[in-house]
């Protein structure tokens, strides 16, 4: 009995001493700011915009890999205070396509298959990752009526043997100002 207790009274020592062993290792601080307004988005009605793609037979996408004839589309801001901030980048979002972070998928219902759409920065060749923000672009702070536009291209790309149907697919994006 009395090497019981012994040995419990051991285990209970051992184990505060264990609590000792949690310390403060760091500290992170978290910055940033609150804007009075920011820029107003001025594409389409209420930020909201069509950009067609265009028909493309099954053929020009047949394996994985091909792409379509890109479209270009811009993104407009204006209004854009002189709150220290000179450069704005877009962060689009949408279901992409599981093996392709830069492909969005298809709109549920769509009847096309075997293809998404992929968004390329202006120059037409670097893919834009979803949840990624886009190259920063100059704000126009002239004036209060000063517009900035982004500009961005759309085509669709293959990831299996295109079938033919509808073939639409929907982004969103947020603006980020650095």
């Amino acid at each position: 009995m009395k090497k019981t207790v012994v040995a419990t009274v051991f285990a209970s020592l051992a184990m505060l001493a264990t609590t000792n062993a949690l310390a403060v290792d760091g500290t992170i601080h978290f910055t940033g700011n609150i804007l009075d307004s920011a820029c107003n988005v001025t594409s389409g009605v209420a930020g909201t915009q069509t950009v067609a793609l265009g028909n493309f037979a099954k053929s020009d996408l047949a394996t994985a890999g091909m792409t379509s004839a890109g479209t270009a589309f811009t993104v407009t801001l204006s209004g854009c205070p002189a709150n220290g901030y000179t450069k704005a980048s877009l962060k689009f979002d949408g279901t992409t396509v599981t093996s392709d972070n830069t492909l969005l998928a298809l709109d549920t219902g769509q009847t096309a298959t075997g293809v998404g759409v992929q968004l390329l920065e202006q120059d037409g060749a670097t893919p834009i990752a979803m949840r990624t923000d886009s190259v920063a672009k100059n704000l126009d702070l002239s004036a209060s009526t000063a517009v900035t536009s982004l500009n961005f291209v759309a085509r669709y790309k293959a990831f299996a043997g295109a079938t033919a149907g509808t073939a639409n697919a929907t982004t969103t994006f947020e603006v980020d100002y650095n």
